[in-house]
């Protein structure tokens, strides 16, 4: 599937945080083409689901070995269900338009140090499900880390890996209206999204 792509070398795949920094949110854009080389989802997708470097067992073990803590792909209504997140990037990559040249965004929503994983995903999954993929038809994909089972001091936080592309059940179609406008409105739109969505979340869950 390839070679590991680290944190850090994943930064240098997108163009992050358009309007700014912000304690609670960060959004970054995944281009075609940028910073002089040739982006693919499919390569982001395995550095959100492999934080850590796979072991020589974990490599033999699986096609795609997964290292994160928690993930999902949420998909739009009506669209077919896959256990091969590696194949459904790829596909995605290979019939994207060449005129296409936003490939997809990735939002990080970072949580308190006491947050669990599965409060995370509950979290951002909904989010994912029932305002991206129910709403406005985008597939994603929702990975959670915990930096500090690592003895790191970053903050736990998920990121949701989204699509560009409406997703009909019978394939990808146009670039969706969301992802049209500045890099900056696009970030600020997405934030207050989450934020509208988290604090309703966060009533519902009585958080």
């Amino acid at each position: 599937m390839g070679n590991w792509i680290s944190p850090a070398a994943a930064m240098q795949m997108v163009y992050d945080d358009p309007a700014g920094g912000n304690t609670d949110f960060g959004f970054a854009l995944l281009r075609r083409e940028a910073k002089g080389h040739s982006n693919s989802v499919l390569d982001l997708a395995r550095a959100k689901l492999q934080p850590r470097e796979p072991t020589a067992q974990e490599a033999k073990a699986a096609e795609l070995p997964i290292t994160t803590a928690a993930h999902r792909l949420v998909l739009a209504p009506g669209v077919g269900e896959t256990d091969d997140i590696g194949a459904f990037f790829q596909g995605y990559d290979d019939n994207a338009p060449r005129r296409l040249k936003l490939l997809a965004v990735v939002m990080t929503m970072r949580f308190d140090n006491d947050v669990m994983v599965h409060d995370m995903m509950s979290a951002a999954g909904s989010y994912a499900e029932m305002i991206l993929a129910r709403q406005h038809r985008l597939s994603s994909l929702v990975v959670c880390h915990r930096p500090g089972e690592g003895l790191s001091a970053r903050a736990p936080h998920a990121h949701v890996l989204c699509l560009s592309r409406t997703h009909r059940p019978s394939g990808f179609a146009e670039q969706n209206a969301l992802f049209k406008g500045e890099a900056s409105d696009l970030h600020c739109n997405f934030m207050e999204e989450w934020r509208s969505f988290r604090t309703a979340w966060d009533r519902i869950a009585g958080q």
